[in-house]
Order: structure tokens, then sequence, then C-alpha cells
């Protein structure tokens, strides 16, 4: 977000109450990660009350960790009843919330549906984690926002025998005519097997590129390339 978060807009406010919601400061709700409350002795040892089975790691709650990201955008608001809750509760206890999506995962951090994106997500406490659906060639379902924007979201186009492939290969702009660098990669064009082989990156392009390598380093300024050396693709299978 850019700007100070003045007088809360309407945009503000929903970003600073949706904050509320996801770090939870509710005592009548537990803490992701707390204990459950425990059985008495007697009830315990009753032998008609099945024993609840412990949870595998990969079921166990992950700790909730916002980043700093929440806490500069508090700090930039008026002073204010909904700035001095959310100081509030800035330390926690925090908790996922169904209320929180990670739509695409984590995009304006991480590449958007990638492994990576996805579980930044629910480690910043999103409860909710989406996935859109596209097919291959060879008719697999895998998580792309589009069925054409491969030559925006990955590095299909650094690939030369993948970028053959593409609908629209890549064009260079012409300053002359006036005409934007294009292109149009579509998850049809290539089979399962050649779309893992990509990196997802961040979604972007350069209209005024000339070469593919300038076209592709086309990341919007609100978003950063800090942690998209090369996000891992998945399959709808995979983000189940």
């Amino acid at each position: 977000m850019h700007g100070k978060i003045r007088n809360l807009t309407t945009h503000g406010a929903l970003v600073a109450s949706s904050l509320l919601l996801t770090v939870g400061c509710s005592k009548s709700e537990r803490a992701i990660g707390e204990e459950e409350p425990r059985m008495t002795d007697d009830l315990a040892s009753a032998p008609s009350v099945a024993q609840p089975r412990p949870l595998s790691a990969a079921r166990r709650p992950r700790s909730v960790q916002l980043g700093p990201r929440p806490y500069y955008l508090v700090e930039d608001m008026e002073d204010g009843p909904l700035k001095r809750e959310l100081e509030r509760c800035s330390e926690g206890p925090f908790r996922k919330s169904d209320f929180s999506i990670g739509h695409r995962g984590a995009c304006m951090q991480f590449p958007e549906h990638t492994k990576e994106s996805y579980e930044a997500a629910a480690r910043m406490g999103a409860g909710i984690l989406e996935c859109d659906v596209t097919f291959t060639k060879d008719r697999q379902l895998v998580c792309r926002h589009s069925q054409c924007d491969l030559h925006t979201t990955t590095n299909i186009l650094a690939i030369p025998a993948l970028a053959a492939k593409c609908t629209q290969p890549f064009k260079p702009a012409d300053p002359v005519a006036g005409t934007p660098a294009s292109a149009n990669c579509c998850t049809s064009d290539i089979t399962l097997a050649e779309f893992k082989t990509l990196c997802g990156k961040m979604d972007g392009a350069n209209p005024n590129a000339t070469t593919v390598a300038a076209y592709m380093a086309g990341t919007p300024t609100f978003r950063t390339d800090l942690y998209s050396t090369c996000g891992t693709l998945v399959t709808h299978k995979e983000s189940i």
C-alpha cells in the first residue's frame, strides 16, 4: 500500500479491520497452538470416553507470524480508536481466520499460485487459500489465475523450447510504430511435465521492452522480487 493512511479511507478501514480479525484479540477463543482444556481425572479415566488421537506433525496448527507489514500499516494510521485497538493486539496471541483469504497465496511478497506463496499465506494467518484452476495441453489441472498468463507469471519466455510453443511468442516493443511489447503463453500450450519445469515469478511485464529479459523484469512497484528466485508451480491436486 502506498502513501499514508489518513482519516481511515474506506480502503484503509477495510485493511485495518481485516488485521483485527486476523490477529484476533478475542479472549473467548483460544490462540492457535494453545492446548485444549484438559479433562478431569474422573472423566479421562472413564472407559466409555474415547481418548483423542494426538495430531500428526503435518496437522498440528502452525504459529501465526504476521511479519512487519501490519505493524507498519498500523503505525502509519492517524490516532483513533481503531489504531489503539490494533496496537493493543500487537503482541497477540494471533490465530488464523477464515476472514483472511490468501488470494493466490501471499502474492504481494511471493510469486502467485506457488507452493511458497501458499505456505507464506498460511503462516500469516490466512484461513482460506485460493487455487484458481486451469488446464494443461494434456488436460491436467494446475493452479493459475488465468489460462493464458504464463508469460507474466513464469519464466517460460526465457526457455526457448517452451517459448516457441506459446500461442503468441514474444514481440518486442516498437517505439516508431508505438506498439508495446507483447506475448501470450497459455497453460494449454504445454504439458504438465513441461509446466512443472517452470519457475514462478512475480506477475508483471515491461511493455517498453525490446528483449525477453527486459520484458520479464516488469514487477510492479507495490510488489517485491525479494522472494521470487524460483517459485514452485503446483497442480490442483498438490494444492489440496
